[in-house]
């Protein structure tokens, strides 16, 4: 077989490209080299807050999702004991019974006071600021908080007030 000057020339052009561009065995980088110096963007999820106890509606449902409902039968120094009320909605729209179990509340001080005022015959309520002073005898509460030990730590007593 003669190779000739057409078909060395070809080969030469050929093989030049070849090495020129490479084989093609690995893949191209997709980022071109000004945007590999650049910060990395780093997308962050937000996380959902819970909206604050006045902006969480106005009618009973406003209470749901407390961790406690009591009625206050003696004040302490850094809290209150209450008589446990057991939940449930009945025809009349009633929502519990207290019962004889005391339980010992202690408040902190990140405790967020609130006063829920109801009205029954608008089936709506709005709440108030408040502090460790409202609570008093007598009051009907909902706590927020957990358990610790045969205490309940209280991080939020939204006082209940029927108008």
């Amino acid at each position: 077989m003669k190779i000739t000057r057409l078909g060395c020339g070809i080969l030469f052009v050929i093989m030049g490209g070849v090495l020129l561009t490479g084989c093609g065995g690995g893949t191209p980088d997709p980022m071109p080299e000004a945007e590999k110096t650049k910060d990395p963007v780093v997308f962050i999820e937000e996380q959902e807050t819970e909206p604050p106890a006045s902006d969480k509606g106005t009618g009973k449902d406003a209470l749901d999702g407390s961790d406690l409902q009591g009625n206050v039968v003696e004040l302490a120094d850094d809290g209150v004991i209450v008589t446990r009320i057991k939940r449930w909605e009945n025809a009349d729209g009633m929502f519990g019974q207290s019962t004889e179990d005391k339980i010992s509340i202690h408040f902190t001080g990140d405790t967020v006071f609130q006063i829920f005022e109801y009205n029954a015959s608008a089936a709506q309520g709005e709440f108030q600021e408040a502090d460790s002073g409202k609570v008093l005898l007598d009051s009907n509460i909902f706590l927020w908080g957990e358990m610790d030990g045969d205490s309940f730590v209280s991080n939020r007593v939204v006082i209940w007030r029927q108008v």
